[in-house]
């Protein structure tokens, strides 16, 4: 599962208090990216305390701070479900733990009521392959008390409705070469006013594959790309199947990093998948794939795909049956134009009854008043299908309707592109029972295949506090304004062009150039 050490290592241990908190969302849920659950709070906060106080922990030493701050620590405690604190058995507690709770560092309280987790942070865990951006949905000058739903923020104690105020984005880079990993590079999870809107299947068959070769993972949705809310191929759909994609390659990795800082002051977390989708193959899909996601005023986020067809490819072929999974040929001669669409999933509480074989959801959905926990994301497509509005039925804490909700606008720059709503999608549990996993997906597709010409699409994800279903959704106004900053009328959008979008008040300017974002800058106001 990791590197073999040949003695403890307490630097690498206290490293790990920030990794455990950062891979929370602000649903109070655990992110579950590959073969992981999606727990309510923490199954053992005992070992984020011993982390981030690991020099005591591992070797008795004398400790003055946690490797945490007092925002994280905050974070933490946030996050653990139960009357003021968690339970343990106290015969299993080693007593250096107790030093956590007096430690000099983690008892600042936070700056601002409205902003309990403090301002935004963009954390980046290049070896790992993740990252998380977690950015406060109100202003610092929002008056005391702030409450949801008569849920009040307590500056003395940290509570779950902390949560609440923020918007979290956690992105997955993480290699497919390691154990337990899922063939699902640049997919993400967001959260907002305490609510999941874009969810992941999760825990389900388990990812396995131990060689280049083996391509088992492949077999069932939730491993394979079409099960996650990335860039999928749909000429990758092996032959008379719509659940086994080969968008992404095995046993090939991607990169994770981050942008400089643009004019705007926004920085991204930035995603290259070129060489999963290809690029060093001749059979290979893309010769450019990359994804950018950038964080702006009022938790806004903009995701970015720098998408283009590998030039002159030849048929791909691949040969997984070997090891018991399927096999994958192209037809001859190789699509020199494809069909990319972005797939995206948001989570569905509804039953589920299989009629001749085919699922269906029980609706319209009504949440009984004993479901103390629940998930269920309606979604609405919105301005000719130009965008899509995410109303959650459930929010966060015991019996608690959503506190917001969030839209996904999108555009092309090649060819007119729109969003389609596939409904339920389903698929097999680790038991490989049928339709045990359920979600919700959409779509955005484009009326055109994309060349070697390139496209580029832009993704912003708003969150709203409108009240469900009563209030309009905010509107972002995505447009080209590509020739508007000197870049060639239907030229390759890859090498010069730029995206128009109303964040707020501001309008921004995106702009790209030779398969990379250049700058983004304020260009007025809305």
């Amino acid at each position: 599962f990791g590197i073999s050490l040949a003695a403890i290592d307490a630097e690498i241990i206290q490293r790990l208090a920030s990794y455990f908190i950062s891979s929370m969302s602000s649903d109070g849920y655990i992110v579950d990216f590959g073969d992981s659950h999606r727990k309510r709070g923490w199954t053992i906060p005992l070992a984020v305390i011993e982390a981030a106080i690991a020099p005591a922990s591992v070797n008795g030493d004398a400790i003055s701070e946690a490797s945490i701050n007092s925002v994280q620590a905050r974070a933490f405690s946030a996050a653990s479900y139960g009357s003021g604190g968690f339970y343990s058995n106290p015969w299993r507690i080693r007593g250096n733990v107790l030093i956590f709770d007096s430690l000099n560092n983690l008892r600042t309280p936070p700056l601002y009521e409205s902003q309990p987790l403090g301002g935004q942070v963009m954390d980046i865990f290049q070896a790992g392959g993740y990252a998380r951006i977690l950015t406060p949905l109100m202003s610092s000058g929002i008056q005391s008390p702030v409450c949801f739903l008569s849920k009040c923020i307590d500056p003395a104690f940290p509570s779950l409705w902390d949560n609440i105020p923020y918007s979290s984005f956690s992105f997955q880079a993480r290699p497919n070469t390691y154990a337990h990993s899922e063939v699902d590079f640049g997919t993400f999870i967001w959260s907002a006013w305490g609510s999941r809107l874009i969810s992941e299947f999760g825990y389900g068959t388990i990812a396995t594959s131990v060689t280049q070769w083996d391509m088992r993972r492949y077999m069932y949705l939730d491993n394979n790309p079409a099960g996650h809310n990335t860039v999928v191929i749909q000429e990758a759909f092996q032959q008379d199947s719509d659940t086994v994609n080969f968008s992404q390659l095995n046993y090939v990795t991607g990169t994770l990093s981050s942008s400089t800082t643009f004019q705007d002051g926004s920085s991204c977390v930035v995603m290259d998948g070129s060489e999963i989708y290809g690029a060093s193959r001749p059979d290979g899909w893309l010769d450019l794939m990359k994804r950018f996601a950038c964080s702006f005023e009022a938790g806004s986020t903009l995701i970015l795909d720098l998408v283009k067809t590998k030039e002159n490819r030849t048929p791909l072929t691949l040969v997984g049956s070997q090891y018991g999974g399927p096999d994958f040929t192209e037809p001859s001669p190789a699509s020199q134009t494809l069909t990319i669409e972005e797939y995206f999933y948001t989570d569905t509480e509804a039953d589920v009854i299989v009629t001749n074989g085919e699922p269906s959801e029980v609706l319209p959905f009504a949440r009984p008043s004993s479901l103390k926990w629940c998930s269920h994301v309606d979604a609405e497509l919105l301005n000719d299908a130009s965008s899509v509005a995410l109303r959650p039925v459930c929010g966060i804490g015991g019996y608690r309707p959503g506190d917001g909700m969030g839209v996904v606008s999108g555009i092309s720059l090649a060819s007119a592109g729109q969003f389609v709503y596939d409904g339920l999608v389903t698929s097999v549990n680790r038991g490989y029972q049928a339709h045990a996993l359920k979600k919700r997906r959409f779509r955005f597709v484009t009326d055109q295949t994309v060349g070697s010409e390139g496209d580029v699409r832009a993704f912003v994800l708003s969150p709203s506090l409108a009240s469900y279903p009563l209030q309009p959704p905010p509107d972002v106004s995505l447009e080209d304004c590509s020739v508007e900053n000197g870049c060639v009328a239907n030229g390759s959008p890859i090498r010069c062009s730029c995206i128009q979008m109303c964040i707020g008040q501001v309008l921004k300017h995106v702009i790209v150039g030779d398969g990379d974002v250049v700058d983004i800058v304020n260009a007025g106001s809305c």
